[in-house]
């Protein structure tokens, strides 16, 4: 024999008086049931997309990483090279360009260059 809800209310003597608060009870219940299964679908989705972003950093890191690689093998061939082709040719960096490791002035249109520039650099309140 299966009990029901309503004979339980009626024999408490609640049988009129909340069947439709019960009714509107499951019927609220219902629709937070059918509220949940959309937000667990809607989280199903975004796990989905949020693996798939995840995979293709994934593939994109290791492609990265790849050309990282290369370029960093390339570097280092380059610079073996440049240093077996100092010790044959005898020879070593290019510093013609070092201004700091230049002679001071000696000539004298030289000293009156350097001369010059200092005292514009002085007027226009340079180092």
């Amino acid at each position: 024999m299966a009990i029901k809800f309503a004979s339980i209310l009626a024999a408490l003597g609640m049988g009129s008086t909340t069947e439709a608060v019960t009714e509107a009870h499951l019927e609220a219940a219902d629709a937070k049931i059918a509220q949940l299964e959309a937000d667990k679908v809607a989280a199903d989705l975004k796990v989905e997309q949020a693996a798939a972003a995840l995979k293709t950093a994934e593939e994109e890191k290791n492609k990265v990483a790849g050309e990282l690689k290369t370029a960093s093998d390339k570097v280092a061939t380059l610079e073996e090279w440049k240093k077996n082709q100092a010790q044959v040719d005898g020879r070593g960096e290019d510093e013609s360009n070092q201004l700091d490791t230049q002679p001071e002035a000696s000539e004298p249109w030289e000293k009156m260059a350097a001369s010059a520039i200092a005292s514009t650099k002085k007027r226009l309140g340079e180092k």
